[in-house]
């Protein structure tokens, strides 16, 4: 996904969220967690929305 990225050109902060496993966002597992998983979502979506200007 990185290299799809920086081959278009755009700029990208790549995040970690402490305290969390493979699989935190999806809320079927037992590794969810909310909090993080909300924010994950939330970044994941204003960084597509920066890029579809």
């Amino acid at each position: 996904m990185e290299r799809a990225i920086t081959a278009r050109g755009l700029q990208y902060t790549s995040h970690e969220y402490p305290g969390t496993e493979h699989w935190f966002a999806e809320s079927a597992e037992a590794t969810f967690v909310p909090g993080a998983a909300a924010l994950a979502l939330d970044r994941t979506a204003s960084f597509l929305a920066s890029t579809s200007r």
